[in-house]
């Protein structure tokens, strides 16, 4: 048992189906003395939106699965969030916790990263300080930041990719991956689950995630995630 908490009910990563079926059973126990009020799961409701929100997490969990639950904290999702939702069997609001990873993976991850300090009935974000994945473009090259991190610069010429990464370590970055012009993966992934070519819908990603860029330098990312698109579909 956990103090103010009650007892927890804790569920690994396993099959969506597996995940949904012992949260049901537990929830049947719910009613019962001892009974867990905090279930753990590294999973995700589904519609969860990922990162900015550009495609959700299919899941076989939904919320009335763990709505007997006073309290739900989840992992598998990069970004930490908490979301409130109403339990069936009160007017009172708990909520989901996404815990996020403790830090970033790679540089598709963004945003604070936390760990999660559970004490007297409360649940407090205790900011991390890892080192983080930025993305700037040619020729910025930003200090790094206080916490170091690695530095991926768009749109550098390919002869000068020594002379950038050089400089970026004496910046202070840990590492620096210099990249020419192109669409960076985690967007060609995001972008061709898109049932269609739809040029707005990738310009408005690519306006939204690389404001930084000039104008220019987003028409060629624009351009080549068409591109790349068309050639997927045939």
């Amino acid at each position: 048992g956990l103090p103010d908490y009650g007892y927890a009910f804790c569920v690994p990563y396993l099959e969506g189906d597996q995940v949904r079926d012992a949260c049901r059973a537990a929830s049947d126990k719910r009613y019962l003395t001892g009974a867990p009020r905090t279930v753990f799961l590294h999973y995700a409701l589904d519609g969860k939106a990922m990162g900015g929100g550009e495609h959700a997490v299919p899941s076989a969990l939904r919320l009335d699965d763990i709505a007997s639950f006073e309290r739900a904290y989840f992992g598998h999702v990069h970004s930490p969030s908490v979301e409130p939702y109403e339990r069936r069997d009160s007017a009172a609001t708990d909520f989901v916790f996404y815990v996020g990873a403790h830090m970033h993976m790679d540089f598709g991850d963004t945003g604070d990263r936390y760990t999660w300090l559970l004490r007297n009935g409360q649940t407090m974000p205790l900011k991390l300080h890892a080192p983080k994945f930025i993305t700037t473009t040619y020729p910025r090259i930003a200090a790094a930041p206080e916490h170091s991190g690695f530095l991926r610069v768009l749109s550098t010429p390919a002869d000068l990719f020594t002379d950038v990464k050089r400089e970026a370590r004496e910046q202070g970055w840990l590492d620096c991956v210099p990249m020419e012009a192109h669409m960076p993966e985690e967007a060609i992934r995001v972008l061709s689950s898109a049932v269609m070519v739809d040029e707005q819908v990738i310009r408005e990603y690519v306006e939204r995630h690389y404001a930084e860029m000039d104008s220019s330098a987003r028409d060629e990312l624009v351009a080549f995630g068409l591109e790349a698109l068309r050639a997927a579909q045939h």
